[in-house]
């Protein structure tokens, strides 16, 4: 028996209303709609955050990671802006693009490689909007037109347009410390923790009180931010990755290759994709995001990107190591080289005879450093505090993470640890030949 043409219709009419009513369900990368994707970036920061389970309220960066995924071993490829910034801002490392020197001098500066460019560049080839937002710094260690982006504000796009914003904080960058000296103290020098690598004096307690500051007021600002996506009707359409360029600014954190220095915060949103209030600890370089927030937008992900895809369909594998490197440093010149998986931390030290040199730059902007010193100098320090201030750097360090995350007992010489010793050899090794370390490959 044929339905009749009434019972046709009412069944396509169901259909119909079932396909709309799934529809409006999918998440936005879902159902087709092309994702606006938003880059956090804070300054000098480590994960000092209350989500992170840090003696501090930042409750409107805690209230992105209740609605995404907070990343535990997320790394900067370089331990300091400029090179750090070149890396992920293109996907590649900086070692692979002469961008390694913080910073490279503007007549030493070459043109990008064929094929790759920075990610604002690779989004407008895409058909969206770019904007360069909040403090507009790049910071990058490579020639570039003025025409990076195509704007400072998403509001500038066209109607119906995708955008991608870079979004920089100022904060915590010790610049800020002495721009604003009056920023209301949020923090009592004595409740802060202090660290057992840095001995407990009030100019330490002072920089970390102050740094704590400045991680709230950028918190505030975070706020500000996730507040007008609201405001505008954008949150559930828009990827967003916070993340900190690189570690903390004390004196053994930003320029070294120890985790104080390398692990970041990272914490991503987006409705449907990333679930509500987990934790991920897989391994992810800062140079993974470029290629993933191209992917996730729907975007072909450039076949000389050597960063990883890491989320949604088509996720690389899973990470087993992250690398970074460490070159000049403001005027000071070293040469070093890290692998780390999930557990343990090897360091290669090519200048060993370079010690811990401080820069003008540390002496000039640290005073917790010259406090140290002079604790050092009249051996008021322990064995872990002294470790920073010693004339020669070992050749190799091996440390295990899960034992020693402050990285203060070097495993590599001791046997038991042989295998592991070189593995992580062979892994870094690896690494600087296949990604073309532009500085190891030269005579």
């Amino acid at each position: 028996m044929q339905p009749s043409s009434t019972q046709g219709s009412r069944r396509l009419l169901v259909l119909l209303c079932l396909n709309i009513s799934l529809f409006l369900l999918l998440p936005a990368h879902a159902s087709g709609g092309r994702p606006n994707v938003l880059w956090l970036i804070a300054e000098d920061m480590g994960q000092e955050l209350g989500c992170y389970g840090y003696p501090i309220k930042t409750p409107n960066i805690d209230r992105l990671a209740r609605e995404g995924t907070q990343f535990s071993r997320a790394f900067c490829s370089s331990p300091i802006c400029s090179p750090s910034r070149s890396a992920f801002s293109t996907g590649m490392y900086a070692t692979a693009i002469h961008a390694q020197d913080h910073r490279t001098a503007q007549d030493l500066k070459r043109k990008l490689p064929a094929g790759v460019k920075t990610i604002p560049k690779w989004f407008e080839q895409n058909g969206y909007h770019t904007s360069l937002m909040g403090n507009p710094k790049t910071d990058w260690n490579f020639l570039f037109s003025n025409k990076e982006y195509m704007g400072t504000d998403w509001s500038q796009r066209k109607t119906g347009q995708p955008f991608f914003a870079m979004y920089n904080f100022l904060e915590p960058h010790r610049w800020g410390w002495s721009k604003w000296p009056d920023l209301a103290t949020h923090l009592d020098p004595d409740t802060v923790p202090v660290p057992p690598i840095y001995p407990d004096g009030p100019v330490m307690r002072q920089s970390i009180a102050k740094y704590m500051d400045f991680i709230i007021e950028m918190d505030r600002k975070v706020g500000l931010v996730l507040d007008r996506l609201e405001e505008e009707g954008l949150s559930d359409n828009t990827i967003i990755f916070f993340f900190g360029d690189n570690g903390r600014t004390i004196y053994r954190g930003k320029q070294w290759l120890y985790d104080e220095g390398m692990n970041v915060p990272l914490i991503a949103r987006y409705p449907g994709l990333f679930e509500p209030g987990s934790v991920n600890d897989e391994l992810i370089s800062l140079i993974d995001l470029a290629p993933s927030s191209l992917s996730l937008a729907g975007c072909p992900v450039p076949e000389k990107m050597q960063g990883k895809v890491r989320f949604g369909e088509d996720a690389a594998p899973r990470a087993k190591y992250v690398f970074a490197s460490r070159d000049l440093s403001d005027q000071t010149q070293d040469r070093i080289r890290a692998a780390r998986d999930k557990r343990y931390k090897y360091i290669r030290n090519y200048r060993p005879e370079a010690g811990y040199a401080a820069s003008p730059y540390l002496l000039k902007t640290h005073p917790e450093y010259t406090e140290a010193r002079q604790a050092y100098e009249l051996g008021e320090l322990d064995e872990k505090q002294s470790l920073f201030f010693q004339s020669r750097k070992p050749e190799e360090e091996l440390y295990d993470i899960e034992a020693d995350p402050w990285e203060t007992k070097n495993l590599a010489e001791q046997r038991e640890y042989g295998d592991v010793l070189q593995r992580m050899r062979a892994a870094l090794n690896q690494w600087i030949t296949e990604s073309g370390d532009v500085v190891l490959s030269e005579p």
